[in-house]
């Protein structure tokens, strides 16, 4: 097996924590090895994403897709802008949108959306983010129904990787930062999930998980 992962930066860790350390480690290893590599590319754009798609193919059959790109644009809906919304669901729904189209006549045997706990629940500020992760809730069962591979993993915050780590480090509230670590779940579980959706979306009979985090 090898592995692309692209992203807007052409990076795909924070520095600094322990666990963003390990896996920069265990990513040289495969690049090393060359079973895997890191571009750079913004799949809310058709075009870069097409590219992406081509360079993929060139090198290895593409067959299978982890959809984990997210982007945040906090505001009470009341006064939210159209850019807020745009910016949230350009790197969440529409690259969605533009994966799916893409890989319509591709046999994957995958293609897992990283969705939010949000999407369900909602969050203040994060009506946007909310909508444009429903959006890859019902994504999902509609490619289910046309015989295509999909499913989404409903995610709380997870530190020490993404966004979730990203949020926790940007905020400047010490007990609005430590609750948003009560209210996630660890690598180790976050992986178990995957997994099983991984395993899930192969066999074409799961849809949708929700990641309940310990309390």
């Amino acid at each position: 097996r090898h592995v692309l992962l692209a992203s807007r930066s052409g990076r795909v860790a924070h520095s600094g924590a322990e666990q963003h350390e390990q896996g920069t480690k265990q990513l040289h290893v495969l690049l090393e090895a060359g079973t895997a590599a890191v571009v750079a590319c913004d799949a809310s754009g058709a075009d870069e994403l097409r590219a992406l798609h081509q360079l993929a193919g060139h090198v290895h059959r593409l067959c299978g897709i982890l959809h984990a790109a997210g982007q945040l644009n906090d505001a009470l809906v009341r006064s939210m802008s159209a850019a807020q919304m745009e910016s949230v669901f350009g790197s969440k729904a529409r690259c969605a949108s533009l994966l799916h189209a893409g890989t319509a006549t591709l046999a994957l045997e995958a293609l897992v959306l990283f969705s939010s706990f949000s999407s369900a629940l909602g969050n203040v500020g994060q009506g946007n983010y909310a909508a444009a992760n429903a959006c890859l809730d019902s994504l999902a069962p509609a490619r289910q129904s046309h015989g295509l591979r999909a499913c989404t993993l409903q995610l709380p915050s997870v530190p020490g990787a993404g966004m979730g780590q990203a949020t926790i480090d940007a905020s400047s509230d010490m007990q609005h930062a430590a609750q948003l670590q009560e209210h996630s779940i660890d690598l180790d579980l976050f992986g178990a999930a995957l997994w099983r959706m991984l395993a899930g979306a192969r066999s074409g009979q799961v849809a949708t998980e929700a990641v309940v985090p310990h309390t």
